[in-house]
């Protein structure tokens, strides 16, 4: 294994324990993946430590991709000078030998335990007409990054374990996950208990977006009209296409009065209803993507984990960050299709935040998302279930001969 020369006065060689600091959506967390797995195919004995906001489906998907030992949540921004103390000494005494930080860390926050620990690797950000606040005196591995090279959040995330002169090439796509065991026999058999037969084809719509993110929205009348339209397309005597409204708790007052226009074949599915207290309510949201033959998305962390899971999707992106979170190609052969009208003013974002000048939330039209029309988004998944529909005749048709 290859040492690594550190400064500050460090010792070279593997690192015992490692603190990542994990403050980030859903979407994030996927895109961390092939980081994570490149640090541990590194040093496999080595544990790593996350410290995050709070329980959320980021901290599950740190939870499955089991590279993370602990993890820890510590609400810093809610948190006493006393509860931050106590937090900076027990941290101190887990002795960390490397620290992780993404241009999305909390750093001001952690400034004090972070320059203790011997090997700092962290992003330095650099966003166009934005004043940029650098803690570049602070890494003894600075990686830059800029909202203007265009990069994925994943060679961004790898440029961090890159600067160590670790090797990530063959972890480059990989932000692929499994659900836990069982999970798909229990969605199967959830389906099947709401009418769903083995010969119909579920389309999965996740139609919420973050409370903070209104502006992702699409459409909700256009998710409707997509999803009967791809009905009557697809349905015969047969085969039934179901309508599978995939959502939380939070968005069940939205998902009722999407099921009562759609109305036949419809069903709502709440992924934390469905769960034992031992579940990870995240890998039986993957499961139930895994029966649907396409997921039709807004821009968000459930369309990455549709990607993450193997199952087709077609996305609607707006005025986010495209290039940075943009469907990435998985080996599996199947289609990700992210529709975007790449507008010159887009995307507002960069680096996580609102471009200077830009209003995202009334910049005067939404071009980017009003003029994508259902038609687009029908075209799109009909093809993706064209092929759906000719893979499982031909698997049919080679089951019979």
């Amino acid at each position: 294994m290859r040492n690594i020369g550190v400064n500050a006065g460090a010792n070279a060689g593997v690192p015992q324990n490692i603190l990542l600091f994990a403050y980030m959506g859903l979407g994030d967390a996927i895109m961390m993946l092939p980081m994570l797995r490149s640090i541990k195919e590194a040093y496999p004995d080595t544990k790593i430590h996350a410290l995050t906001q709070a329980p959320s489906p980021a901290h599950e998907i740190l939870r499955l991709s089991g590279c993370v030992e602990t993890i820890e949540f510590f609400a810093f921004k809610q948190a006493s000078l006393k509860e931050r103390w106590k937090l900076m000494r027990r941290l101190r005494a887990k002795k960390f030998d490397m620290v992780f930080c993404s241009y999305v860390a909390p750093v001001p926050y952690f400034i004090t335990l972070i320059r203790n620990i011997p090997v700092r690797v962290g992003h330095v950000a650099h966003r166009r007409g934005a004043r940029n606040v650098s803690f570049e005196f602070l890494w003894t591995h600075p990686v830059h990054v800029s909202d203007s090279d265009h990069s994925h959040e994943t060679k961004r995330y790898l440029a961090l374990v890159e600067a160590l002169g670790i090797e990530t090439k063959q972890h480059h796509l990989n932000i692929a996950l499994e659900p836990q065991p069982d999970h798909i026999r229990r969605a199967t058999d959830y389906l099947r208990a709401k009418g769903v037969h083995d010969a119909d084809i579920c389309c999965g719509f996740h139609p919420a977006v973050g409370v903070t993110m209104p502006w992702r929205q699409w459409g909700v009348e256009k998710l409707i009209e997509t999803a009967q339209r791809l009905q009557k397309e697809y349905s015969d005597a047969d085969t039934k296409v179901w309508i599978l409204l995939i959502g939380s708790n939070a968005d069940k007052i939205l998902l009722q009065a999407m099921a009562e226009k759609i109305k036949h074949n419809v069903c709502i599915i709440i992924p934390d209803e469905i769960c034992l207290p031992e579940d990870i309510p995240l890998s039986m949201t993957m499961a139930l993507l895994r029966k649907c033959a396409v997921l039709i998305a807004n821009d968000g962390g459930i369309a990455h984990l549709a990607t993450s899971c193997g199952t087709a999707l077609v996305r609607v992106f707006g005025m986010a960050d495209y290039y940075g979170y943009k469907s990435l190609p998985l080996d599996n052969n199947v289609r990700n299709v992210d529709v975007w009208k790449g507008l010159a003013c887009s995307p507002c974002m960069g680096l996580g935040v609102i471009k200077p000048g830009y209003n995202l939330t009334n910049c005067g039209h939404l071009n980017c998302l009003t003029l994508i029309t259902v038609n687009e988004v029908v075209q799109e998944a009909s093809i993706t279930l064209e092929d759906y529909i000719a893979s499982r005749d031909r698997l049919f048709s080679d089951g019979h001969q």
